[in-house]
C-alpha cells in the first residue's frame, strides 16, 4: 500500500512540476516581467517562483490566481484525456490551437500555408 501512495505523491509532484513549466513559459512567451505578474496577481515573489517551479507548498489558490491573471483556463480531465503537447480532449469547446495540417481547408487559405 504504501508503494502506491508514494507513486500517487510522485505523480502529483510531477503534475504541478508541469503546471509551473506551462505557467512559466507562458508568462515569458507574452514577455510578462515577474514584477508584472505579482502585482496583478497579489501574490509575493517568492510564491511566484516556486508555482512556476512547481513545488506544492504553495496554496491551490494562489495558483489558481496566477493561472487566472494570465488569461489561461485550469481544466480537470481524466487520465488519458490529455493528448501529444498537453492538448486536451474537451467535448464542445474550440481548440486553441489548430494545426493546418488537420485542416486543408484552412491551409488553402494561410498566406504561410
Amino acid at each position: 500500500m504504501k508503494k502506491n501512495i508514494e507513486t500517487i505523491l510522485d505523480d502529483a509532484v510531477n503534475q504541478l512540476s508541469q503546471i509551473g513549466q506551462l505557467i512559466r513559459r507562458h508568462r515569458k512567451l507574452f514577455k510578462i516581467k515577474a514584477n508584472s505578474a505579482i502585482e496583478t496577481e497579489g501574490i509575493p515573489r517568492e510564491a511566484l517562483h516556486r508555482i512556476e517551479k512547481g513545488e506544492p507548498s504553495v496554496s491551490i489558490d494562489a495558483y489558481r490566481n496566477v493561472i487566472s491573471s494570465l488569461n489561461l483556463n485550469f481544466y480537470l480531465a481524466a487520465s488519458g484525456d490529455v493528448g501529444y503537447e498537453g492538448n486536451i480532449n474537451r467535448v464542445g469547446q474550440l481548440p486553441v490551437c489548430i494545426s493546418l495540417a488537420d485542416c486543408p481547408q484552412l491551409n488553402d487559405l494561410a498566406w504561410h500555408g
